[in-house]
């Protein structure tokens, strides 16, 4: 017991260091770190909060292969539709971001405008039932709501220009 030394059990107040801001503070920056002009709310993302049913989303790899296998495919600037018509089809939607457009932040932005699209522009869609994909590309969830909502509305005018001709009976060249 000689290796052991005797420790008092009081302990010595130590001083508490608050933090104080000086009067040297950066007075000019605002208490919200974005500028006015860099704020934007979630109208201008296109991200209303309201979402779209799991029922109305494809969800199973079979139905996502089944689609880009059978589906008539539409490129634009920022999504690439793929859309399949017929007895398995049931109205749902599916969404597909790859890392190539940026971290899970940026994938997940992505899916929910694009769930915004398809909520929001159901009425533009044709009649019957239908299965899409929707893949994102690059700059989707960077570019303004105004311009992914153009550019997914031009794609969805060249998706039933292609469906007219389908039924007219003429070929398509963009059919997979």
């Amino acid at each position: 017991m000689y290796h052991e030394k005797n420790i008092p059990a009081e302990q010595q107040a130590q001083e508490e260091k608050t933090r104080v801001p000086a009067s040297d503070a950066d007075s000019q920056r605002s208490q919200n770190s974005q500028s006015a002009t860099e704020k934007r709310t979630q109208d201008d993302l296109g991200l209303s909060g309201r979402g779209l049913p799991k029922t109305r989303r494809l969800r199973k790899r079979a139905d996502f292969q089944r689609i880009y296998r059978n589906g008539i495919r539409v490129v634009g600037r920022f999504v690439v539709l793929f859309v399949e018509t017929g007895p398995l089809a049931q109205r749902r939607l599916g969404i597909t971001a790859s890392r190539k457009i940026g971290p899970a932040v940026t994938r997940n932005r992505c899916k929910r405008r694009i769930r915004e699209l398809f909520r929001l522009n159901s009425r533009l869609l044709f009649g019957g039932d239908f299965d899409m994909v929707v893949n994102a590309r690059r700059g989707c969830a960077d570019v303004a709501w105004q311009e992914i909502l153009h550019d997914y509305t031009r794609c969805l005018s060249r998706l039933h220009r292609i469906l007219e001709e389908k039924d007219r009976g003429e070929p398509t060249a963009t059919k997979r």
